[in-house]
């Protein structure tokens, strides 16, 4: 049996009010759906696969553990450039989205504020 750390705990019920939300039974998978995308998308919204760190909020997100998106997201018809194909074990098949570089306060930021900074990233991003 897993027990949730308490500010993960917080973090998770902010953000269900918000997004229906699922996770894994050891709190290390977080899954968001109907994450609204930006116009440009070939989908309105999308389902957004996180793996949560164990150290969260230290380090966040993206950083040592990695974000995921459906693998045929395309914007303005062109395949995102940050947008790698991948296999989730035991959660299907994912694109693992490359999103390293975000700037992350700890004590102020919450998965909130995580997503809405994936989704400024994803307003004008690099296609291929």
């Amino acid at each position: 049996m897993f027990n949730c750390p308490p500010r993960l705990a917080n973090d998770i019920t902010v953000l269900s009010q918000v997004y229906p939300l699922s996770y894994s039974d050891d709190f290390k998978w977080l899954t968001v759906r109907d994450f609204r995308l930006p116009p440009g998308f070939n989908y309105i919204t999308t389902e957004i696969l996180m793996e949560i760190p164990r150290d969260y909020p230290r380090t966040p997100i993206g950083v040592s553990n990695y974000v995921y998106l459906r693998p045929d997201l395309r914007f303005y018809g062109r395949r995102l450039k940050d947008l790698h194909d991948s296999v989730t074990p035991g959660w299907g098949y994912w694109a693992w989205f490359c999103y390293q570089w975000i700037k992350w306060d700890p004590i102020r930021d919450d998965l909130v504020t995580l997503l809405e900074m994936i989704r400024t990233d994803l307003t004008n991003p690099k296609t291929v």
